[in-house]
């Protein structure tokens, strides 16, 4: 037996190791439930994305996590920062914007806001001159107080002129902007993303701070490019030339299966060139003997594509195209299509009609080929070629399904389940932790090809219990990383 003092030393041992444990931040087991919380509550706007911040407690849990009860209202306060210097912004209007109604509020010399708004779903979005804030969806429980701050990005203002070799201006060129930061657009009050040069080939437009890539395309189609490595927030670039860069002439001719040409058929040119953060596009059609004539491509590694109504597409040409150079000729054979059939089910075996089912090919800057389900399920992809593909099936409601790896022809079935939901409950030193993020990483194994995919991404809940439910989210296993300002993130990984 154990001596009381020594007992004593293990018990006193046993307590700190405990205070220790509980010091570190972590969150209740989570679960994956077969169906998302329903967002049914009066109040809620189910037209909003479904990645919202999470407002205020959950409520009682016979109402499904995510449910909110409209009662009263709720006092929303909140600063709008600079996200570069951290800097509080005034004179921006704030924006609680839903289907149906928007409450807005303008921001005071301390950049500091309050607006009052009843429990429900918002998007929040923020406006001022040159200011660019990505909207923040919120769903607002009956908690009285809530904070909501935002940060907006000072856009820079970048002109210049689209110029040929001879340093003469190119009129009517369409100026866009590249690369991942502006790939989907974005939305601001006093321009767009994009310019038409004038008489002069004079062109003004507004760009995110940081890393800027210009595209120029000309009425003629031929293709310029300029890089900006760094660009300020708020700063004024003037002066920027986008060269028409030195060019080849291509040429070819479409045939079908057996040889005959085709008209009508759509030929992709994709080139990568210096100063371009990805591949530049554009794109001809075959004429009535199925001859096309590219006169403006840049040099460098062109990759081409073909495709028709009622064929196949053509397997791709990929070649090292040359400045200058005007003597090749490419012959792209069509393939006799190839369909991918099938039908679109539910995880109890029926069939889902409506359904949306998409083709694509990974390197293909031609785009996806689509069609929708019968009232049967049935589906029928038609145009494909060689090599293989993925299929997907996606519809409100579910998860989607996706078939990989798929060379035409072929029968499928694609069944769509229930999405599925991650909650838990964040604590630190047994107490809620009241404002907090979660990270979702689907989980591939070590060695996979299948690159590691988020699923929406890291999203900030505001929660008094410190409840959490991230959905819907697609059957599978997860890394969640949970993070909180003054403590260390937490991670688990958690599956069906």
């Amino acid at each position: 037996m154990l001596s009381r003092s020594k007992r004593n030393r293990l018990i006193s041992a046993g307590i700190v190791i405990s205070l220790a444990v509980l010091a570190a931040v972590w969150w209740g087991v989570s679960t994956f439930n077969s169906r998302p919380p329903p967002l049914t509550a009066a109040g809620l706007d189910p037209g909003m994305s479904s990645a919202p911040i999470r407002v205020g407690a959950t409520g009682p849990r016979a109402q499904g996590a995510g449910d909110v009860a409209a009662v009263g209202s709720v006092a929303v306060l909140g600063v709008v920062r600079d996200a570069a210097t951290g800097a509080s912004l005034a004179g921006v209007e704030v924006v609680f914007y839903q289907s149906t109604a928007e409450t807005t509020a303008t921001t005071g010399s301390d950049g500091r806001y309050g607006l009052d708004v009843a429990p429900g779903r918002y998007d929040v979005r923020a406006h001022g001159e040159r200011l660019y804030a990505v909207p923040v969806p919120v769903i607002v429980g009956d908690v009285g107080t809530v904070v909501v701050d935002l940060e907006a990005q000072r856009l820079a203002r970048i002109a210049g002129f689209v110029v040929d070799a001879r340093g003469g201006g190119i009129a009517g060129a369409e100026v866009t902007l590249s690369g991942a930061r502006h790939a989907r657009g974005f939305a601001v009050d006093d321009g767009e993303p994009r310019a038409v040069t004038d008489a002069r080939g004079a062109f003004s437009l507004l760009a995110l701070p940081g890393e800027v890539y210009l595209a120029a395309v000309a009425t003629d189609g031929r293709l310029g490019a300029a890089h900006l490595p760094a660009v300020a927030p708020g700063a004024e670039v003037t002066d920027v030339l986008v060269a028409a860069l030195p060019t080849a002439e291509l040429t070819g001719v479409v045939v079908d299966p057996d040889g005959h040409p085709v008209a009508g058929a759509t030929i992709t040119a994709a080139v990568r060139v210096r100063d371009a953060a990805r591949p530049m596009v554009t794109t001809a059609a075959s004429d009535g003997r199925g001859a096309f004539r590219f006169t403006g491509l840049p040099g460098g590694r062109l990759r081409l594509e073909a495709r028709a109504d009622g064929y196949g597409a053509a397997a791709p040409a990929t070649f090292e195209l040359h400045v200058g150079e005007a003597g090749r000729a490419v012959r792209l054979r069509l393939a006799a299509t190839r369909p991918v059939t099938g039908r679109v089910v539910d995880a109890d075996g029926q069939p889902v009609a409506d359904a949306s089912v998409t083709a694509s090919q990974r390197r293909s800057y031609v785009g996806a080929i689509s069609t929708t389900s019968d009232r049967d399920g049935r589906f029928r992809l038609d145009g494909l070629g060689d090599g293989t593909y993925r299929i997907t099936a996606e519809k409100e409601g579910f998860a989607a399904a996706a078939a990989e790896q798929v060379a035409a022809p072929a029968e499928l079935e694609l069944a769509l389940t229930a999405p599925a939901s991650i909650e838990g409950t964040v604590t630190a030193a047994g107490a809620p932790v009241r404002d907090f993020t979660v990270d979702l990483v689907r989980w591939v194994p070590a060695g996979s090809k299948r690159p590691r995919s988020g699923a929406g991404g890291p999203m900030r809940f505001v929660a008094e219990d410190g409840h959490y439910v991230r959905a819907p989210v697609a059957p599978g296993t997860y890394d969640i990383v949970v993070s909180a300002v003054g403590h260390a993130p937490a991670r688990r990984t958690a599956s069906r």
